[in-house]
């Protein structure tokens, strides 16, 4: 549920029309992105989905990430590991009431998120981190 850049393409020099578009999309999509955003959140591992994996499973990644997490060198709280997902927003308004933060105190907490205690069953749908995932559900499964 994290706010990410995400186009970062160099320009050539003397193109200034493409990198006035370029620059104009890039805002679009942020503004979108962040009026999309409702906050960060740490969910268990069972509530979280592919509804359309857009690649194959590359078993290879999936145990470098596993070796990852038992060496203690994939740090779960870095920002950058965070994991976007859709969530419908009535579930996350109970989720929200249960522990008893607003809208706006849940969009703050980003630097801690709290941890959301879900419905039985409910799935939210993973935009990417799919081998993360993957892995990590693995390497829980063993432990």
């Amino acid at each position: 549920m994290e706010v990410r850049r995400i186009l970062s393409i160099s320009v050539p020099p003397g193109n200034r029309v493409f990198a006035e578009t370029l620059a104009a999309i890039n805002q679009r999509i942020t503004s979108d992105k962040l009026a999309k955003f409702k906050g960060t959140a740490r969910v268990s591992i069972r509530h979280l989905e592919f509804l359309h994996p857009t690649r194959q499973i590359n078993r290879k990644a999936i145990r470098q990430l596993i070796r990852d997490f038992d060496g203690e060198r994939y740090i779960r709280e870095e920002p950058s590991h965070r994991i976007p997902v859709i969530i419908d927003n009535s579930m996350l308004q109970v989720a929200l009431e249960k522990l008893s933060l607003t809208t706006e105190t849940f969009r703050a907490k980003a630097d801690y998120p709290p941890f959301l205690e879900l419905e039985s069953g409910v799935k939210l749908e993973c935009l990417h981190g799919q081998y993360r995932i993957l892995a990590a559900k693995e390497y829980l499964a063993a432990s």
